[in-house]
């Protein structure tokens, strides 16, 4: 009885342990394209800026 409680906890805390390792790499994903979108406004701003001052 015992025995099988512990391997339970063991299994369950590697699940969660395995979801909140999803959840961040999710969550990296994320900031990763909000950082490359960012990047992409602000590079065709400049383009845009750049044919104005020219």
């Amino acid at each position: 009885m015992y025995c099988g409680w512990v391997s339970y906890n063991l299994e369950t805390t590697r699940i969660n342990v395995g979801n909140s390792h999803l959840r961040r790499t999710q969550q990296l994903g994320r900031t990763i394209r909000l950082v490359r979108d960012v990047a992409l406004v602000y590079e065709s701003i400049r383009r845009d800026v750049g044919r104005v001052v020219s």
